[in-house]
């Protein structure tokens, strides 16, 4: 083959090689977990997750979606050119919730893998009073007869707790405690005190404990447990 025929022939196979090349976007993120630690019942946590664009063409970004009790808010463009970075707001609200929690935020965009990228934000919800058990089950408990579960309360709010009220929304239970006043991480006992008679037809219910000075002022201990008598109980 002439050199002249090769060279060209040689310069349409490189070109041809170039056009196949396709430039494509691609979404990372660095941390995509936060773990903020502890927050009191009530507390709003903030966060800000950040992502790149490490392929060669714009990224765009469809939509964000979040899960019950978090917010995500897209702060940056939505299109995120090559190398660029985008970034995204997270918020928790922690009022409803209580103990280990972990909120996800989704982001769906033109990354060619089509799978959304996750962010996560986790950690513990501390309730001002801590309480140990956090649900009292009395199980069956016989008609006329008495049956108390003690529950030890903890001030984890930070301040010196003081109790308004303590309620029982079951006839068929009572709740007792030793003082209405916590200092900071201080604990005192909770005694709750099932006495069936024979109009209850159940123990469940809750203990309702009321404090002014907390933005969250009822906090609810569960009660569960089911009434039987003397011949029930006995087959």
């Amino acid at each position: 083959m002439p050199k002249r025929l090769l060279l060209v022939v040689t310069v349409l196979l490189l070109a041809a090689g170039t056009g196949f090349t396709e430039t494509l976007p691609r979404i990372e993120v660095a941390q995509p977990i936060f773990d903020f630690g502890e927050v009191l019942q009530g507390g709003v946590v903030e966060h800000t997750f950040v992502f790149s664009n490490s392929g060669d063409a714009k990224l765009v970004v469809d939509r964000v979606k979040s899960t019950c009790g978090c917010t995500g808010v897209l702060l940056s463009e939505k299109e995120i050119p090559a190398g660029g970075t985008g970034s995204i707001k997270a918020k928790f609200n922690s009022g409803n919730f209580r103990g280990q929690v972990e909120k996800r935020i989704l982001l769906y965009s033109n990354d060619p893998s089509g799978a959304p990228v996750h962010f996560t934000v986790k950690g513990m919800v501390l309730l001002p009073l801590e309480m140990k058990p956090e649900r009292v089950i009395f199980g069956a408990v016989e008609v006329g007869q008495a049956k108390t579960i003690t529950v030890e309360l903890i001030n984890r709010s930070g301040a010196t707790f003081n109790l308004t009220s303590l309620q029982a929304t079951n006839p068929g239970f009572r709740a007792e405690i030793d003082t209405n006043t916590l200092a900071i991480n201080a604990s005192t006992e909770l005694r709750v005190i099932a006495v069936p008679d024979a109009t209850t037809a159940h123990l469940g219910g809750e203990v309702l404990l009321r404090s002014g000075q907390h933005d969250r002022t009822v906090i609810s201990l569960p009660v569960s447990g089911r009434v039987v008598t003397a011949t029930t109980e006995g087959k």
